[in-house]
């Protein structure tokens, strides 16, 4: 969910996600740990927000334990309402709910601007 400037909530379903380990390739603490991907390495239920290619915003949810690089790439959401891909791949959402990497770190959880609820 995002509280909209005009005080409305953008809200969806989560249809699809990607899960990465400190163990996987693909995962960007695998590696090394970096000021990049600091957040990664951090508490669970922070976002994790990287840009890909350059341009496209990518915001992961950090899981399991802090010290071991975790996360699930948030990949589409299903937004009532309004047309099926607007937030159909992982750029695609960033950009509808407005994420960028200032809300890397920042509470999945909390009452703040954007947050997720179970």
């Amino acid at each position: 969910m995002k509280r909209q400037e005009s005080g409305e909530l953008l809200w969806g379903v989560i249809v699809e996600t990607e899960a990465y380990s400190l163990e996987e390739p693909a995962c960007h603490g695998y590696r090394r740990r970096s000021p990049q991907n600091e957040t990664l390495f951090g508490e669970p239920g922070r976002f994790y927000v990287y840009v890909s290619y350059g341009i496209h915003h990518c915001v992961n949810v950090v899981t399991d334990r802090a010290e071991w690089a975790n996360g699930v790439l948030l990949r589409a959401v299903a937004l009532p309402g309004e047309p099926e891909r607007v937030a159909a791949g992982p750029g695609l959402l960033a950009r509808r709910f407005g994420i960028d990497r200032q809300m890397d770190g920042c509470s999945a959880c909390s009452g703040q601007d954007l947050f997720s609820r179970a």
